[in-house]
């Protein structure tokens, strides 16, 4: 790693249309140039691929600029005063960005265990990465195209955890994983859809509780107007306003202003 003279951060120019936009993130800054191979590249970054991919130098600076804006370099004065922590990852999300097109189920676990940053995410080597960072852990899973990849450290003993699920899973074994990892979940009936403070019974709409449009629910989810509101994410609340919106689930008003998530269409 001694090759990372510093950071920069990049901004993606928006691109008309694109329903996945892809997150603000640093990627590792490179003042000798990019390299053809990158000795003890991890993992966790994906798979390094060649120069001017997965990090930026004076060279390639120029061409990026194109598609993106780019800060000035943040640069290391020594080497020793590196302040890259173990484990951390060298290609990072800078806030969130909504998981359109990303299983519901998959996005609360997740959530549920902290994963609280993330976001579309381009890593070498693999395709559609959609990313989860642990913002205390600096730890990560990615989700890809050919599965769910974990690369995690145990939170009591630091030994490092790395292992994968493939194309179909669900959610009782994602909570299996990251429990082998040393995070806890909430034990939440795999059937049932969560909600911003619990979950309604399915099928029916729970007593008491008023039916809200898609846009109704949304509002509330947007604006954080109900009780529950600190217990969401920005990931996590984008998931849910798509499942509204796309019919996978409804969502009731409890008398106490809670809100109730339920599958599918009532009436």
């Amino acid at each position: 790693m001694d090759l990372i003279s510093g950071f920069v951060r990049i901004r993606p120019h928006a691109r008309p249309g694109d329903p996945a936009p892809v997150a603000d993130h640093v990627v590792p800054f490179l003042r000798g140039g990019c390299p053809e191979v990158f000795p003890g590249w991890p993992a966790s970054e994906g798979v390094y691929d060649g120069p001017h991919s997965a990090t930026v130098c004076p060279a390639c600076l120029p061409q990026r600029r194109l598609t993106a804006d780019i800060e000035e370099p943040y640069l290391y004065t020594h080497p020793h005063t590196r302040t890259h922590a173990p484990y951390e990852p060298l290609t990072y999300l800078v806030g969130s960005t909504p998981a359109h097109g990303v299983d519901l189920d998959l996005v609360t676990v997740l959530d549920e265990a902290g994963f609280t940053r993330a976001g579309w995410l381009p890593l070498p080597g693999l395709e559609d990465t959609y990313v989860w960072d642990h913002p205390v852990d600096h730890t990560r899973v990615i989700l890809h195209a050919t599965g769910l990849e974990f690369h995690l450290h145990h939170r009591h003993t630091g030994q490092r955890f790395h292992t994968r699920l493939g194309p179909r899973f669900g959610p009782m074994q994602l909570r299996e994983v990251l429990a082998e990892g040393g995070y806890q979940t909430g034990e939440k009936d795999p059937d049932s859809t969560p909600g911003a403070t619990g979950t309604g019974p399915h099928p029916a709409l729970p007593a008491g509780g008023r039916l809200l449009t898609p846009t109704e629910a949304a509002h509330l989810i947007t604006t954080g107007d109900h009780p529950g509101a600190a217990q969401g994410s920005l990931a996590f609340n984008a998931a849910l306003i798509e499942a509204l919106h796309t019919g996978r689930i409804v969502a009731a008003c409890m008398p106490d202003g809670t809100l109730t998530f339920t599958h599918g269409h009532l009436g």
